[in-house]
């Protein structure tokens, strides 16, 4: 009997030896280039959900009444966590504006998830091409409306980002769409397909502080 006991003991401490703890979700709020908000946001128009994080200012919520320039990025699911951090740097030593800051992010880098070729590209004939219409149209009709519904932004002041594909999507929306955005930062962008709409007549923009 003592033997059966004090293996039974030792079956238990080693069960509880190898028991891995219960994994503790930490909010990002403990980061504060990333303090923010999320939702996820199905296009009406793809069928596609999207997840659309947000970066608040540094002292938001003590701030009730201020606006911010608000910017939108392209690749949210790496461009947030790689700019915010910098805005927030250089707010804090540059004294530039801070920005309440927009990913538009897919939850994966799997090209079965992430259709960022497909979203940022004009028609080019091809049919893993094209996109940019509809995503424009998603931007307008529910990302922007729905994001400045839940944030003190400044319309007046709204940028877009993007980089590679999605910095050939930044020009796209300056020739379809000028009044969209006040500004626009386009890096490294790559105009194929569908080069050919630059060299026409761009969509005629109604602001004159672009």
């Amino acid at each position: 009997m003592r033997r059966v006991g004090f293996l039974a003991t030792a079956w238990l401490l080693a069960s509880c030896a190898v028991q891995t703890p219960p994994r503790v979700h930490e909010p990002l709020d403990y980061l504060p280039a990333l303090t923010g908000d999320y939702f996820p946001l199905r296009s009406a128009g793809s069928g596609t959900t999207y997840h659309i994080y947000i970066r608040y200012p540094d002292g938001y919520a003590e701030h009730p009444n201020q606006r911010y320039p608000i910017v939108y990025l392209l690749d949210g699911d790496s461009a947030l966590p790689l700019l915010a951090p910098e805005h927030l740097f250089i707010h804090y030593d540059d004294k530039i504006p801070d920005a309440i800051m927009v990913g538009i992010a897919y939850g994966s880098f799997d090209p079965s998830v992430n259709h960022r070729h497909f979203d940022y590209s004009p028609a080019s004939g091809k049919p893993s091409e094209g996109g940019a219409p509809a995503f424009e149209r998603f931007l307008r009709e529910q990302v922007v409306p729905t994001v400045e519904s839940r944030t003190r932004a400044d319309p007046t002041h709204r940028i877009l980002v993007g980089q590679s594909r999605g910095g050939g999507f930044v020009f796209y929306s300056a020739f379809t769409d000028p009044d969209l955005f006040w500004a626009r930062v386009a890096s490294s962008p790559t105009l194929k397909p569908g080069r050919e709409i630059y060299f026409a007549n761009p969509v005629p923009a109604n602001r004159t502080d672009l």
